[in-house]
């Protein structure tokens, strides 16, 4: 079996865990603490969700041998605990607390013990800039209120975690929920650190933890050993692709807003993918350029650059994203499939971004002969070879009957037919832009 099989068949036990690391910080709603406030609020710390998570448990298939994992003794009870186990049997808990353990100084840094948000009794959130933002939920909101968030939270968990399957829609409807409720409140009470909402400092780690979990299942077929903490590192995968460039190409107003639409969904649906279908890692950043996950570092493999590959075992990954490209924009944009190199940081994020442009030229395609060109010059109705350009590389596709008499002038990709003549469009455009 591949690893990548091995990732699919456990893919909803990988969900389940990753349902629950979004639960090990929960002791920072105490109102006691960093957030304080004069409010009764019932679920304030981890061991309230003992009960729901004692009983409960998941089961990962290796190819070799499985092993149970009980969400409460083997997981959430004193994970802090971690470096002291040394058994596959705390795994969870370990490749949980490599990850929390390492995020908290990628969004913290060493603020000073003795500098705290003040006043004490009214904490408050910062922007990007250090000043006021908002104050904490539990100065805005009533006991009721934040407790009914708190038990509609609990109802979610518990029904995801009794159910066989999991989807992509249950999923995020959890997350908007815990995002709701923890992104009002501070991971941490020293400033200047009052950035970092709690939502923020609890959905990193567990994607983290995630992509750890995944990358171990992808090289492991039997549980035999735990990583070393000093040794773990991601990756960064982006699927790049020039979302502004697409949206230019509208020639109406109803074109660039349907083009818009297409960017986004693609993106939730590679999303879906990577996050659902094949849980590699999670959703850390997206714009202009594309969306990006934090992958385990086994994913890929170095090559000469500064950039890195999937190994080939998962070039299905691959083919399923270029499929929905295909889908939604019917070849006419295709993605650039890019991967860092392996870091324990995320600083690699930037790197990226910053070179997407030259990246959009390293696309992904299915099927399709790729050459270089300087200048492409349009054959006439009797050739039977179809071509697209896309910055600066033309893409043939053999014996497909062509009866074109041009190139859009509009998009400056698609072919335009002798039926499109008959429009009356001044210039004549192809099908998709006169929609």
């Amino acid at each position: 079996m591949s690893g990548l099989d091995r990732i699919k068949n456990n893919k909803y036990e990988i969900l389940k865990a990753e349902i629950v690391s979004y639960l090990a910080l929960w002791d920072k709603l105490d109102p006691s603490k960093q957030n304080k406030a004069s409010i009764n609020i019932k679920c304030n710390n981890l061991s309230c969700w003992e009960s729901v998570l004692i009983n409960r448990e998941i089961d990962i298939k290796l190819d070799v041998n499985s092993k149970s994992f009980k969400l409460w003794d083997d997981f959430l009870n004193n994970w802090r605990d971690w470096r002291s186990k040394t058994t596959s049997d705390y795994l969870l808990q370990i490749l949980y607390g490599i990850a929390e353990s390492l995020n908290s100084g990628i969004d913290k840094g060493s603020p000073k013990d003795d500098v705290k948000v003040e006043p004490e009794d009214k904490r408050w959130l910062a922007n990007a800039f250090g000043s006021y933002k908002e104050d904490i939920i539990y100065l805005r909101e009533s006991d009721n209120s934040i407790n009914k968030k708190i038990d509609d939270i609990k109802t979610k968990v518990k029904n995801l975690l009794d159910k066989s399957n999991i989807s992509f829609k249950e999923l995020e409807e959890l997350r908007k929920e815990l995002k709701e409720l923890l992104s009002g409140l501070l991971s941490d009470d020293r400033f200047p650190i009052n950035d970092v909402s709690l939502w923020e400092q609890t959905y990193l780690p567990a994607s983290m933890f995630k992509a750890l979990l995944s990358d171990y299942i992808l090289i492991n077929q039997n549980f035999t050993n735990i990583p070393d903490r000093q040794e773990v590192k991601w990756r960064i995968l982006g699927v790049q692709y020039d979302k502004l460039g697409l949206a230019e190409k509208g020639f109406k107003l109803t074109s660039i807003e349907w083009y818009r639409e297409r960017a986004k969904e693609i993106d939730n649906e590679i999303k879906e993918l990577l996050e659902v279908e094949y849980p590699i890692g999670n959703e850390i950043y997206r714009d202009e350029t594309g969306i990006y996950f934090i992958v385990g570092e086994n994913i890929g493999q170095d090559g000469s650059n500064d950039l890195a590959s999937l190994k080939p075992d998962l070039n299905d990954i691959e083919k399923r994203i270029v499929e929905i490209f295909n889908r939604k924009l019917e070849g006419e944009v295709y993605p650039a499939i890019v991967l860092t190199k392996a870091s324990r940081g995320l600083m690699n994020l930037g790197y990226l971004i910053e070179s997407a442009k030259n990246n959009f030229l390293k696309i992904k395609t299915n099927n399709v002969k790729e050459f270089e060109f300087d200048e492409i010059e349009v054959q006439d109705g009797e050739s039977k070879k179809r071509y697209k350009v896309k910055k600066g590389k033309a893409f043939v596709k053999d014996d497909i009957p062509n009866t074109s008499i041009g190139i859009c002038p509009l998009c400056k990709i698609r072919l335009i037919y002798e039926e499109d003549k008959q429009k009356n469009n001044s210039p004549t455009i192809c099908e998709i832009c006169d929609k």
